[in-house]
């Protein structure tokens, strides 16, 4: 076979291996700047896209996969390179339960969240070779048992192999079945496998594959099989004639039948435990144990030959002198020889050079050589996965030395960034339902069925139920960055951990560090993680709902309350909505996730001024009970935060909450001393009443988009008195 047949369309191209870095965050000053500062060289594309089309390439690729994988959980994100797989939320959940079997999990944690792209091949690659690659990682989200991979690493392990001997086999078996499967969808689909196996992924496997160990030579040429049918002009026999190893053709031969059983079957779980694991995983532990039995034996022989006297390799004779066979045998000091020449050269195991047979070794003896054929093994096998199948795997390394292999994990900073890109493309929605229109009756339907689908499940809100939240946040929408700028000025926001490299200890290896550490010897290739201090906040918002507050007055300290609720949610801070007339209504608890149905629970303050319970105002007996839950709290969690009032100072209190030990007045100066209180009324003629109950806590606000700037000012002041008093 000519190589040229087999080789991408562009020569020069580098693979994504090479060239995938972090996102570049999709802002349009980055990818200006990626743009310029690219080296000269010839690239897929003639001339690089735009900023616009690749935002537009951004979209198609969102929609599309949330669209065909039946999915509308799935995030599309920037990332390191092209991959599918599980979302952190699946690794807090193993982490936080270890012992915990993968049957006992929720299901929908083991279903793939998270596709990710480079950034860079949005801005160079061409759309065959994107659309491939797109479709190579969908086959993976509609096809691939995640479940069945992970508790087949725990297997490997416990028969005694590493999980990245079983990684051999899989990415070669699954890339061909996954490929396969989204294959079979359409003839568009097919082409695009094989312009992205064959501008990728064959250069892989033209790399002297043949020299590689055995499971790697059997590896390579079962994935070949697998991408014969995709890559035009590729003969697998003529490459398979390339291998000379009989141990490695015999292996084929034995699983063929079954590999050929794994592309066709359609069920993941089937595929991987009645055929990969039963059919395919034994004959290729066999491979792997002739492989490093005569690894070990050849290192042996290899170290017997060569000989060494006094830590040295010995030294070749020159004309004249004696041969190593002479030296070797006990013969007297020749003149001109050096001290020490002429003795026995003795083995790291105590052996002379070259007089110790294999069988001769003891255990202890024959167990080094096998774990240096083990490593050596692994080292390549390492470096072949990771050539051949960059994308859908991470491998991490254990504190106990082990490696271990995951899907793809994806990091809160993932998701913002994800979110982020969610944003753009609801701007992009009605460009994609004017595109919809190309397509049949149904498919429209389907479309904007799966948009409003898609956005329920954002905002865990039906479309009517959106409407009646929108009508009135639409009026402080506007506010909320700026009231969580003003709260980052009191409460900033929480540092991460961060490793702190260049340490003599620590419980990770810097790998970055260890090519200029080993040589100097001093030893500063690990790192520590430093963990910043954490002071958590809290807030109680409290809300009057009693007749006085019908009509303007309710609605204003709907949007104020609706404000803050939006503005701590997005800060992470813990929060509770309470509201008041002659009872407490729990609204929100600290715990629940501001989302969904929780918003509407906010606005059940518009209809309980409406209620016969409103012709009361129990303000003293709500703003105690507030305070004490808020008191709690606080002390809970050594955090710092406010009880925010929002009510007219209008107190009307029932016949339970009548007595002198209710009155406002005290209520408010007995706690005002405890924790941080603040009394808001907003809209016209709130001044007299609001200051007179609440005094220097008191915060009149004539309009809702005055609030941020005054309400940080007397929260900086009361912060800044509880600080100084427990200090």
């Amino acid at each position: 076979m000519e190589r040229e047949s087999f080789k991408p369309t562009t020569e020069s191209e580098p693979s994504p291996a090479k060239t995938s870095g972090r996102s570049l965050g999709g802002q349009e000053e980055q990818l200006e700047s990626a743009i310029h500062s690219r080296l000269e060289g010839k690239k897929t594309l003639e001339k690089e896209r735009s900023p616009h089309e690749v935002m537009e390439l951004k979209d198609r690729l969102r929609f599309v996969a949330k669209l065909m994988a039946k999915n509308f959980d799935l995030r599309v994100i920037p990332g390191d390179g092209w991959a599918a797989g599980l979302s952190e939320r699946f690794q807090k959940e193993r982490r936080k339960y270890p012992d915990k079997s993968l049957e006992e999990f929720d299901p929908a944690l083991l279903t793939p969240e998270v596709m990710m792209y480079p950034q860079k091949d949005l801005l160079e690659r061409s759309e065959d070779y994107i659309w491939g690659v797109f479709r190579h990682e969908l086959g993976h989200v509609k096809h691939s048992d995640y479940q069945s991979l992970l508790e087949a690493q725990d297997g490997a392990k416990q028969e005694g192999y590493s999980p990245m001997d079983l990684f051999v086999i899989y990415d070669a078996w699954e890339d061909g079945r996954s490929n396969n499967m989204e294959g079979q969808t359409s003839k568009a689909a097919r082409h695009r496998l094989g312009s992205y196996l064959k501008e990728d992924i064959s250069e892989a496997l033209l790399l002297d594959f043949e020299k590689k160990p055995l499971p790697i030579q059997y590896g390579a040429l079962c994935w070949a099989k697998g991408a014969e049918s995709f890559i035009e002009g590729f003969d697998f026999e003529e490459l398979k004639a390339r291998i000379k190893d009989e141990k490695v053709l015999k292996a084929f031969e034995k699983t063929e039948e079954a590999l050929d059983e794994y592309f066709g079957e359609r069920k993941g779980r089937k595929a991987f435990t009645d055929v990969l694991w039963q059919k395919g995983w034994p004959v290729f532990k066999e491979l792997i144990d002739k492989h490093i039995e005569d690894e070990a034996k050849k290192n042996h022989e290899q170290k017997q030959k060569e000989g060494k006297e006094g830590g040295e390799p010995q030294q070749q004779p020159q004309e004249g002198e004696p041969s190593s066979a002479e030296v070797t045998t006990g013969r007297q000091k020749q003149p001109g020889q050096q001290p020490g020449e002429g003795s026995p050269a003795k083995t790291p195991e105590g052996s002379f050079g070259g007089q110790e047979s294999w069988d001769d070794l003891s255990p202890e003896e024959k167990e080094q050589y096998i774990n240096e054929a083990r490593e050596k093994l692994t080292e390549e096998e390492r470096e072949f996965v990771k050539r051949l199948q960059p994308k859908s795997i991470q491998m991490k390394e254990r504190e106990d030395g082990t490696i271990e292999i995951t899907i793809q994990g994806v990091t809160p900073e993932d998701i913002k960034e994800a979110e982020q890109e969610e944003q753009k493309f609801e701007e992009q929605k009605k460009k994609i339902e004017q595109e919809a229109g190309k397509y049949k009756e149904a498919a429209v339907k389907e479309v904007k069925e799966s948009l409003e689908k898609l956005k329920e499940r954002e905002t865990g809100l039906t479309e009517e139920e959106r409407e009646r939240y929108e009508k009135y946040f639409a009026e402080v929408k506007r506010y909320v960055g700026l009231l969580v700028e003003k709260l980052d000025e009191v409460f900033p926001p929480q540092e991460e951990a961060e490793w702190e490299g260049g340490q003599r200890r620590g419980k990770r290896v810097d790998t970055k560090k260890l090519a200029r550490e080993i040589p100097t010897g001093h030893g500063r290739v690990f790192e520590k993680k430093d963990v910043p201090e954490i002071k958590e906040a809290a807030f109680t918002l409290l809300v009057d709902v009693s007749g006085s507050m019908r009509g303007t007055k309710i609605e204003e300290a709907l949007k104020a309350a609706m404000l803050m609720a939006e503005a701590l949610s997005r800060k992470g801070i813990p929060f509770e909505i309470l509201a008041f007339h002659d009872k407490l209504l729990e609204l929100k608890q600290f715990e629940d996730e501001y989302f969904g149905k929780k918003k509407l629970e906010l606005m059940r303050v518009l209809q309980e001024v409406g209620t016969p319970n409103a012709a009361w105002n129990d303000d003293g007996f709500a703003v105690d009970s507030a305070a004490r839950r808020l008191q709690r709290r606080l002390l809970e969690n050594e955090a710092q935060g406010a009880l925010i009032v929002f009510s007219d100072g209008q107190p009307a209190p029932s016949g339970a909450h009548n007595g002198p030990e209710w009155e406002l007045h005290d209520i408010v100066n007995k706690w005002s001393r405890q924790v941080p209180l603040i009394g808001v009324g907003v809209g016209p003629g709130m001044e007299a009443t609001i200051k007179e109950y609440y005094g220097k806590n008191g915060l009149p606000v004539p309009d809702v988009s005055k609030l941020p700037r005054a309400l940080l000012d007397i929260l900086r002041k009361q912060a800044a008195r509880f600080e100084k008093r427990n200090q």
